[in-house]
């Protein structure tokens, strides 16, 4: 890569970083946020283009998801996603990178986590000095200064002064109130703060270098790699014979905990004095759900780390497997059991619709995986990892404020019960239902309700809701169907 490139890619990093400030401080729930993600992998893809081997990539079937989830804070309002997404989306931006630049890496190994966080954090820290390093040898080079005809003792002193001057106008803007109105006002006469005080800007300024910063080094950090880290210590192997013991004390006791099941849960068998069959029927899903969790990890863990010497040995876990991932089958299907009890009574929640989805999930991969026991071709892993992501992408895709509002009003009108505490509380995604409910003439509206959507109507009508940075289209949505 030429110095000019270089420098071409510095300004690219900095652009990204003045988005990056921009959706901060409009929030991650807008086009602003699915424009600067998109703005990452293009950035990455230009930097590295010549050094890229596309065909037959594998990586690229990553990207499918990653602008599905990109996309999603410009379509819908959901809160917790847009929370997570902004946890999530640079893992897998990272992840996906990886595997782009490293064709043959596997993705499914826990070694992949390592390369993950070195990416993030360990390379970028290494090259933290290349941005300085690229403007030195551009702006300070003998040849470049010669053609300019200019004095490298004043381009220092000039790359001196502009940080010194803003940090000493901010001290003496706060010492003295009329010097920062006199400050503040030549620069919104200029129009070049867009009305922020001089310690606003300043501040905006700093986020821009260290993103600018941080960008740069880390697509610099694959540049620098050819071969991804391989790990010299040998793979942990458990026998069969000590995994053979621990399963069968657990089949021992899920075989008991089915009888108990199919007696009461299914059964509607006599329940011992003090107990109501509401209250047992309804409690216990999340519980189910944290055991089924651990099981697919007992089954994970076997399928892929012991080692059987004897084919006898190695059959008899196979049953053991088997039936784990039986007894799993029945644990998910109670709990979903309980939670459909609990939903049709209480209505739903986001933990509710979230936990519901998540045992849809796990389902797929106990099924899988009782398959994967007896057929080895199945690797078990690479499934969960692109299991996993296909359920997150759908995640994004599924409108789960809409759903929320519109079984709970539902419910409302078969049985009367409702939480408007809770329904207030949804994102704009719901106010379509929202508004139908307040338009129904046989149901009684609480003030609550209306207030609501009064508080709503008057936060989109703001000037800075109009923001491009933070369009939404549920956002616009709601606005239109509001005025």
């Amino acid at each position: 890569m030429s110095n000019r490139e270089k420098l071409t890619s510095l300004l690219g990093a900095v652009l990204i970083g003045i988005l990056w400030d921009r959706v901060l401080y409009n929030g991650f729930g807008g086009l602003g946020f699915s424009i600067v993600m998109i703005a990452l992998v293009l950035f990455y893809y230009v930097m590295l283009a010549d050094k890229l081997e596309l065909k037959g990539n594998k990586g690229l079937l990553f990207l499918a998801p990653l602008f599905i989830i990109m996309i999603r804070s410009t379509i819908y309002d959901n809160k917790p996603i847009q929370l997570l997404n902004a946890l999530i989306l640079p893992v897998l931006m990272t992840g996906t990178a990886i595997i782009l630049w490293f064709k043959d890496i596997d993705y499914s190994r826990l070694s992949f986590i390592g390369e993950i966080l070195g990416h993030m954090i360990m390379y970028p820290l290494i090259h933290l000095g290349k941005p300085f390093l690229v403007l030195k040898n551009r702006l300070f080079s003998s040849n470049s200064l010669k053609a300019k005809k200019v004095n490298p003792y004043v381009v220092t002193g000039i790359v001196i002064s502009v940080p010194l001057l803003l940090i000493v106008l901010v001290f003496l803007s706060s010492a003295d109130m009329m010097f920062s109105y006199y400050v503040n006002k030549f620069f919104n006469t200029l129009n070049f703060l867009d009305n922020w005080g001089i310690s606003d800007a300043l501040s905006h300024i700093i986020l821009v270098f260290i993103f600018a910063i941080y960008f740069f080094s880390f697509v610099w950090g694959f540049s620098e790699r050819k071969e991804p880290t391989s790990s010299s210590a040998s793979e942990f192997a458990a026998d069969s014979v000590t995994i053979s013991i621990p399963l069968a004390m657990l089949n021992v006791i899920y075989f008991l905990f089915a009888i108990v099941q199919f007696s009461y849960l299914y059964g509607n068998g006599q329940l011992p004095e003090g107990y109501t069959y509401a209250e047992y029927a309804r409690r216990g899903f999340f519980e189910l759900v944290a055991v089924t969790i651990i099981n697919f990890s007992i089954i994970l863990f076997g399928l892929t780390k012991t080692k059987s010497t004897r084919a006898k040995v190695s059959r008899f876990c196979s049953v053991l497997y088997t039936l784990l991932a039986l007894f799993t089958l029945n644990m998910l299907y109670s709990a979903h059991y309980k939670m459909r009890l609990y939903e049709t009574t209480y209505g739903y929640t986001y933990l509710r619709v979230y936990v519901h989805l998540f045992m849809a999930l796990l389902l797929i991969l106990n099924l899988t995986a009782l398959v994967a026991i007896w057929y080895k071709k199945i690797k078990l892993p690479k499934v969960f990892v692109l299991g996993s992501l296909i359920f997150y992408t759908l995640l994004n895709v599924i409108n789960v404020d809409s759903f929320i509002a519109k079984q709970n009003i539902e419910i409302y009108r078969q049985n009367g019960k409702i939480d408007f505490h809770y329904l207030t509380s949804l994102s704009d995604d719901a106010v379509p239902y929202l508004i139908e409910l307040t338009e129904d003439s046989e149901q009684e509206i609480p003030p609550v309700l209306v207030e609501d959507l009064n508080n709503r109507r008057e936060r989109l009508m703001e000037p800075q809701s109009y923001s491009i940075f933070r369009f939404n289209v549920s956002k616009n949505r709601a606005r239109k169907l509001l005025k």
